[in-house]
Parts: C-alpha cells; structure tokens; sequence
C-alpha cells in the first residue's frame, strides 16, 4: 500500500501586496487624466469634426462630434507609428518610448511653445520633471517605474537614435491629425502646422511618411 500523499506545498505566485496593488491603480488613474487632456494647439480654432464620414460602427450611427483630439490619443497613434520604424531603431523600444513621452502632460496640461503659452523651456521641463517625479513616486523603485523614467529622459534628450525617431514622428502625427481635420473641416486651413514641420524629418522612413502625408492634404480652393 503506498503512503499517503502530502498535502501540496503552499503556492508561490502570491498576489501583489495591496500596498503595491493600490499605488500602481493611482498611477493609472493619474495618467488616464491623458484621455481628457486636450492637444493645445487645436484648441485654437473653432469645434473641430474629427473624421469627414460617419462612424462605420453600426452600433454608433450618429457623426461623430466635433472635440479635439486628447493627449492620449496623439500618443496611441504615435506609439504605431513608432512600432513601425527599421533598425536600426528598436521599434519596440520607440513605441515604450512614444507611449511614455508626454505622461508628464496629466499633471501640467500640454504647454505650447513660449510664443503661445509665455511659459520658458526652462520652466516647463521644471514643471514637467516635478510632474513625473509625483507620478512615479508610488511606484517606487520597482523596474517599471524605473524604465518609464528612463525612456521619458531618454526622449527628453535627444541624444539617442530612437528618442530622434520618435521626435520626428511626433511631428508627423500632428501633421496627419492637421490633414484629418482639414478633411474634415471644408475651408479649414492649418498650414501653420505644415510649414512648422517642413524639412524636419531626419530618416529616410520618417522622410519618406512626411511627403506621403503630405499628399493627402484636400486641394485649396
């Protein structure tokens, strides 16, 4: 007769300590505030439509509204955009980076340039450092925190090909929203954004993207 058998021994994959758990939801809950943060620079104009057609959901059959387009989502197409690049940027390490690069905005808004906001570069990377320093505090000195840190200092600088690459489609994805509402929007004009951007490119891929983009702008009038 065989022995009986032991009980199994307790399991190791234990659930993250509620002190842990918590403090990750409030660091998600600070960057969801990126969802209803608008881009600045549209803000400008009158209601914008989004799209030039009707949702092709049936379930949603009204148009869509006019609104701007939140940080949030800039930095969802932006983070495709990345994920898209040829070595020899890492394309996964792009996206991260992307993803991460204006977390800072929840807590500070999305500043402009100078000209528009009257807030200097020197004070908007002090408020937007203090930012990320509030935001990343609960979570401590786990390996997430530390690389979103990394990879938003990493983009802040601009000393490394992949934070160069995400800068460049940066631009690119504010010039594709500019042509979506200018499609949208007859006898609206953003050429401003399109001269700002102009030659700004420094890849081959980045470069290539820009004249396409450019080409889907409507005939003027």
């Amino acid at each position: 007769m065989s022995a009986p058998l032991s009980p199994p021994p307790p399991s190791t994959a234990a659930s993250p300590p509620p002190s842990t758990a918590a403090s990750e939801v409030a660091f998600l809950l600070a960057a969801s505030v990126l969802k209803q943060t608008p881009r600045t620079g549209w803000t400008r104009f009158p209601p914008l439509s989004f799209f030039p057609s009707s949702p092709h959901s049936p379930s949603s059959p009204l148009p869509y509204p006019a609104r701007v387009e939140s940080v949030a989502e800039h930095s969802y197409l932006l983070s495709l955009f990345c994920s898209l690049a040829l070595p020899p940027v890492d394309a996964a390490r792009a996206a991260r980076m992307a993803l991460f690069h204006d977390l800072a905005e929840a807590r500070v808004g999305d500043i402009t340039p100078p000209e528009d906001s009257g807030v200097s570069r020197e004070n908007k990377r002090q408020m937007e450092e203090e930012a990320m320093a509030s935001m990343l505090s609960g979570l401590g000195s786990s390996a997430a925190c530390d690389e979103i840190r990394a990879l938003w200092e990493e983009y802040e600088a601009q000393a490394t090909p992949a934070a160069r690459f995400v800068k460049d489609c940066d631009r690119l994805e504010m010039v594709l929203q500019a042509v979506q509402y200018e499609r949208a929007n007859a006898g609206l004009d953003l050429e401003p954004f399109f001269e700002s951007t102009e030659g700004k490119a420094r890849s081959s891929q980045t470069k290539a993207w820009d004249a396409e983009i450019r080409k889907l702008r409507p005939p003027k009038p």
